[in-house]
C-alpha cells in the first residue's frame, strides 16, 4: 500500500495492480499503476511533475502517423461518428474542443454553421488550428489555467483527453463553469474494462505510460462527472474502427516482445525506413495484412461486449 490521495474520492489507500513499460521514447522506464481501494479509480503513481511529464511529449508525439489504404478507409468512420454525436445534442451553437490538435474536427463543424473554438497544449498544433478556425478561436495552454468566458459554450468535447490530465476532476469542474445553462459535455476515452485490457494486461496499448495518467471504467467516469456537478445523460461506447484496430495491433506487438515496432508507426519511423526501400516495401505489405487481421479481431471484440472506448454525454 502507498499513501497517495485519490483524485476522485480523496482516500489514500492505493494498491499496486500493474507495472507498465514506457514504449514511446524507449527509455525502458517502468511505471507503477495503482487502484484506489475505495472508489476503484486506476492511475499512475506516484504522480509525475509537469517538468518530468514534458519529457514524454516531444514534438513527434503530435505527428500524424503514416496511413496505408486500409487505415484511410477505417478513419472515415470515427470522424463521421463524432459529428453525428455532437449534433444529437444540439444542431448549432458554440462548441469548444479541448485537445483540438490541428482543428480538423472543428473545421467540419465550422463549415456546418457552428461557432467553433479549440484548446490544445501543443503550440505547433494550435498554429495549424488557427489557420482553420481563426486566430481568436484557438487557445494554447491547459484548460484549467486559461481564463475563458464562463457560462459561454453550448457543447464542450474531450476526445481522448481526460486520461492525459494531471487532475481530471479539476478539468471537469472547469468545463462545468465554461458551459452555459443546460450545456453538454461529451467525453470519449479508453475503457479500462475492455476485453483488450483484460487479455493483454500490462501490454494493453491504452495504458500508454506515462502519457495516460488515469484509466476510467464506466463507473469511475460516471462518479467523477457527478462529483464535478454534472447530470449524466448517456453512458455508451464509440465504435472507432481505426482506433480499436490500431490498439489491437500495438497491444499484440507488445505482448510478443516487439513493442519497439511502435516507432515505425510514426512519420519519423517511416522516414527512417525510406533509406532502406526493400524493408519499407516489406513493412507496408506486412502492415496491411496485420491491419486486416487486427480489424477482424477488434470487430469480434466489439460485438462481444466490453468495447474499447467509453462515450459519455452529461449536462450542466
Amino acid at each position: 500500500m502507498v499513501r497517495i490521495s485519490c483524485n476522485l474520492c480523496k482516500h489514500n489507500e492505493i494498491k499496486n495492480i500493474l507495472r507498465v513499460k514506457e514504449y514511446y521514447l524507449f527509455s525502458s522506464r517502468i511505471f507503477d499503476i495503482g487502484k484506489c481501494c475505495y472508489c476503484g479509480l486506476v492511475f499512475i503513481y506516484p504522480p509525475l511533475s509537469n517538468e518530468e511529464l514534458s519529457k514524454y511529449y516531444p514534438d513527434r508525439f503530435y505527428e500524424v502517423p503514416p496511413e496505408d489504404k486500409l487505415t484511410k478507409i477505417m478513419s472515415i468512420f470515427p470522424g463521421r461518428d463524432k459529428i453525428s454525436i455532437v449534433e444529437k445534442t444540439k444542431k448549432k451553437g458554440k462548441i469548444l474542443d479541448i485537445g483540438c490538435a490541428r482543428g480538423g474536427f472543428l473545421e467540419i463543424l465550422k463549415n456546418r454553421g457552428w461557432e467553433a473554438y479549440g484548446v490544445d497544449i501543443s503550440t505547433a498544433a494550435c498554429k495549424y488550428a488557427k489557420e482553420k478556425l481563426g486566430e481568436n478561436n484557438v487557445f494554447n495552454g491547459d484548460i484549467t489555467s486559461l481564463e475563458l468566458t464562463e457560462n459561454y459554450f453550448d457543447v464542450i468535447t474531450m476526445w481522448h483527453v481526460i486520461e492525459h490530465a494531471t487532475d481530471p476532476l479539476a478539468v471537469l469542474k472547469e468545463v462545468y463553469k465554461l458551459l452555459g445553462p443546460g450545456g453538454s459535455v461529451i467525453i470519449n476515452c479508453p475503457n479500462y474494462n475492455s476485453w483488450q485490457r483484460v487479455i493483454f494486461k500490462n501490454n494493453w496499448f491504452a495504458l500508454c505510460a506515462p502519457q495516460h495518467l488515469f484509466h476510467f471504467t464506466p463507473v469511475t467516469l460516471y462518479m467523477m462527472l457527478k462529483q464535478a456537478g454534472f447530470s449524466v445523460i448517456k453512458k455508451d461506447y464509440i465504435n472507432d474502427v481505426s482506433y480499436n484496430t490500431n490498439s489491437m495491433k500495438l497491444s499484440i506487438l507488445r505482448a510478443v516482445g516487439l513493442g519497439k515496432m511502435t516507432a515505425i508507426e510514426s512519420k519519423s519511423g517511416e522516414e527512417m525506413l525510406k533509406r532502406k526501400p526493400v524493408r519499407l516495401a516489406l513493412w507496408k505489405i506486412l502492415r496491411f495484412f496485420f491491419n486486416v487481421s487486427c480489424l477482424c479481431i477488434s470487430v469480434v471484440f466489439h460485438f462481444a461486449g466490453n468495447r474499447e472506448q467509453l462515450l459519455f454525454h452529461a449536462k450542466k
